[in-house]
């Protein structure tokens, strides 16, 4: 996916086919996030909408936003939790979650303004961590909240990535990185 304020270009890699969006035709316009929902692809924007584009045809089938609950902010982090759920992270709302009716509801993570600002979403053994402005919040059964007190480089986590081998890996802000290794938290900076 290739972005900017004019327009969006999706490229399938299975027909080879790419696809442009343009802002003035409807399209995305600064896309901040990407996630597969199932077999659809979630555009998220600048503009608090998700742009719903059809994994089989490449056609918007749906535009969510304040209607469907979601807060008018840029949607930062989009991801299916180990419920099925579709959850959306914004850059100063917080975190949302889409419930059997199709509407967005807040979650709330912590009761401090960083914790609103969600920077990544990634899934793993039926929990969803959540990269913020104050840590990662690790949600479902034995949730924890993760912070420099705990072993993180920095409080300021910008990416939370899941690898096929069971590993949260985060980044976090002044060059710092952690993984998640089982129940250990190892810690590292790029001048390691």
């Amino acid at each position: 996916v290739s972005t900017d304020s004019v327009a969006t270009a999706i490229a399938r890699r299975l027909d080879r086919a790419v696809t442009w969006y343009a802002a003035n035709e409807g399209g995305p316009a600064d896309v901040r996030s990407i996630g597969l929902v199932r077999n659809d692809v979630w555009l998220g924007t600048a503009a608090g909408t998700v742009l719903v584009v059809s994994g089989s045809t490449g056609a918007i089938t749906d535009t969510l936003d304040a209607r469907s609950g979601l807060p008018n902010d840029g949607i930062t982090a989009i991801a299916i939790g180990p419920d099925d759920r579709a959850w959306a992270g914004t850059e100063r709302s917080g975190l949302f979650v889409q419930g059997t009716d199709g509407r967005f509801a807040p979650e709330v993570l912590g009761t401090d303004h960083l914790s609103r600002h969600v920077h990544g979403l990634s899934v793993l053994n039926g929990q969803l961590w959540v990269a913020t402005g104050n840590g990662v919040y690790v949600t479902g059964e034995g949730g924890r909240h993760l912070t420099t007190v705990t072993g993180l480089p920095h409080n300021s986590v910008n990416t939370v990535f899941t690898d096929r081998s069971g590993r949260v890996w985060m980044g976090c802000n002044n060059g710092g990185s952690a993984v998640q290794v089982e129940d250990q938290l190892r810690r590292s900076t790029l001048k390691d």
